[in-house]
């Protein structure tokens, strides 16, 4: 009986704990990814206008009545609920992209059959993906798609299947954090959900960390200027990549580190440039469509 109400507790933190900042307290910060300048309503959607959360749960139709979604230092929230029945989700690092439910690092999904029953089944997402399409900052929506396999806590019964699942204009509430990074690998998505700062004299190293063995390093002053900088060799405006415990340095002048804004120790700017692996020149790394903001404070 504990471990229910313990699991219960989990699903009832993302229901609620994630949704207690108040509609009306503006968004501080942003989500890196598209502006589609959809439109939405502000806070929760309980139906109607452009909003919709649908997804085929073993083949039968759910609707979400009362959808709401909330982002606050823990990631992206987002709940679904019809008649007793709940769907929530939570992705730890939203930013446009696509997110493995089988990483609990990166999302998770729950289902709850009942919440007005303390021992209803709830369904905890194995495999599966939720696909972040779109963010639009402007109206606070947040949009995407998910497919999911799910597996009762104690395998009391079969498993579930969530298919051709869709939330579009949702709307988002709370406040962003800061920090975030986003990068192309080799063409492979990264985003960064760890973010180490260094400090030497105001030069400053800082560093985009996935998580799962990837990680960027970016050199530059603490008063950097907004500005075009080319990749050194080391020191200012030198970058880094690390994949596990392979080191590969930034050539010179293979790309820059541009700076487009640096307020109150708040830095955003772009990236890309040519890695090369320490011990083999041949291995090489190309890291394009970087974008990062982050507080060197």
């Amino acid at each position: 009986m504990k471990k229910i109400f313990l699991i219960k507790f989990v699903f009832a933190a993302i229901l609620v704990f994630g949704f207690q900042s108040c509609d009306n307290e503006p968004l501080e910060g942003e989500f890196v990814g598209q502006n589609p300048n959809n439109g939405g309503d502000d806070g929760g959607m309980t139906g109607g206008g452009d909003s919709s959360f649908t997804v085929d749960i073993d083949g039968q139709g759910f609707t979400g009545q009362t959808v709401q979604a909330n982002v606050n230092e823990d990631g992206l929230a987002v709940n679904a609920i019809t008649g007793s029945q709940a769907i929530a989700f939570q992705i730890f690092n939203p930013n446009v992209g696509s997110y493995n439910l089988a990483n609990t690092d990166q999302a998770i999904l729950l289902y709850d059959t009942d919440l007005t029953d303390e021992e209803s089944d709830t369904y905890l997402a194995t495999s599966g993906t939720i696909n972040l399409t779109s963010v639009d900052n402007t109206n606070n929506v947040v949009s995407g798609t998910f497919n999911a396999n799910l597996m009762e806590f104690f395998g009391a019964t079969g498993d579930v299947v969530f298919t051709n699942g869709i939330f579009e204009n949702i709307p988002f509430s709370g406040m962003a954090p800061t920090d975030r990074a986003t990068a192309m690998i080799n063409g492979t998505s990264f985003n960064a959900s760890l973010f180490p700062v260094a400090n030497i004299d105001n030069n400053y190293s800082v560093v985009f960390d996935n998580d799962m063995g990837e990680q960027i390093n970016l050199a530059f002053p603490g008063d950097v200027a907004p500005g075009t900088y080319p990749i050194a060799a080391m020191g200012n405006y030198s970058a880094t990549y690390r994949l596990d415990d392979v080191n590969y340095s930034g050539s010179v002048d293979s790309g820059n580190i541009v700076i487009t804004s640096n307020e109150s120790g708040v830095v955003s700017g772009t990236f890309e440039f040519s890695a090369v692996n320490d011990t083999n020149p041949m291995d090489i790394v190309q890291i394009t469509q970087g974008e990062f903001t982050i507080d060197i404070n």
